[in-house]
């Protein structure tokens, strides 16, 4: 982190790839909050946004998504676009998401009626898609507190929520 910020006051763009947390309690009561950065850090060094990327020994060791795997689960949702809610439900299942009833932290989304909340790892604040019929008729950043509405978004790529993501059960394994 300080080698971060000694990059920073020299006019660099760092990135810092965060270690992975270990932890050996059940994956239930286990935070994902570590594995998010570690997520988020990977999309920002696919789309290229930095001009140096630090990386403790520690970080590089552990197994995470390859590049094509993180590109190709990846998926952009654009306002006016057709979906089908229960096909975006499963393809956010198979990008590691967890559905539950209100969206609180990331890696998670919530489907009420013709809404979808998402919380995408690789972003501090969730977004809800609001469907007319099969077609997202708007996208909004939301708060989590207030469930209230924020800044609208015209597009918003949603990135796997896990590091390590399995084959779905209809579909035959990637390779």
């Amino acid at each position: 982190t300080r080698f971060c910020e000694d990059l920073t006051a020299f006019g660099a763009s760092p990135l810092l790839f965060p270690i992975k947390d270990l932890s050996l309690r059940t994956t239930d009561a286990a935070s994902l909050q570590y594995e998010q950065r570690r997520l988020d850090a990977l999309c920002h060094i696919l789309e290229g946004e930095y001009t140096h990327v630090v990386c403790p020994l520690e970080a590089l060791l552990p197994f995470t998504l390859p590049p094509e795997t993180l590109y190709r689960r990846s998926f952009m949702v654009k306002e006016q676009e057709d979906v089908e809610i229960a096909d975006l439900c499963r393809k956010l299942t198979d990008c590691g998401y967890v559905s539950c009833s209100k969206v609180e932290g990331a890696g998670q989304f919530a489907h009420r009626g013709g809404i979808v909340d998402i919380f995408p790892a690789d972003r501090k604040k969730p977004i809800r898609l609001e469907f007319w019929g099969d077609t997202i008729d708007t996208i909004h950043q939301f708060d989590v507190l207030s469930q209230r509405r924020e800044e609208p978004l015209e597009q918003v790529q949603i990135p796997p929520a896990r590091e390590i993501l399995f084959p779905s059960p209809q579909k035959p394994a990637e390779k």
